[in-house]
């Protein structure tokens, strides 16, 4: 998958959280994404940089998005392990929790079925 519809898909998985501005999608600023994020109470909207494929602290907001959901948990830990796994090979398999925000961003993506290989 391209990096942008990386970000696309995962935006839009964490609809509650991030919102497309204009109905437009996503707005370039210095090559990084921006997406409007939604206040508490639905006040007003924030401008808020918003790459999880290479921001590991936008990733684990992301990851909490599964927290409602157990099973979902489950699965997104061993997709995890499994990507890293392919990714750093067998010497680094016990290091799962180490992965980058790439890494965890496939692994979000094909937790949910949103991955989609060759693109």
């Amino acid at each position: 998958m391209k990096k942008e519809d990386q970000i696309i898909a995962i935006a839009e998985a964490c609809n509650k959280e991030w919102t497309r501005f204009n109905n437009r999608g996503i707005q370039s600023d210095s090559g990084r994404f921006i997406w409007v994020k939604k206040c508490e109470g639905g006040g007003a909207y924030s401008w808020e940089p918003f790459d999880p494929t290479r921001d590991l602290n936008d990733m684990r907001n992301v990851e909490t998005s599964l927290w409602r959901e157990p099973e979902l948990v489950e699965r997104y830990e061993e997709t995890l392990q499994r990507v890293y796994l392919e990714k750093v090979g067998y010497e680094g398999a016990g290091y799962w929790f180490m992965a980058n925000a790439a890494t965890r961003a496939e692994a979000f993506l094909r937790t949910l079925y949103f991955w989609r290989e060759g693109e």
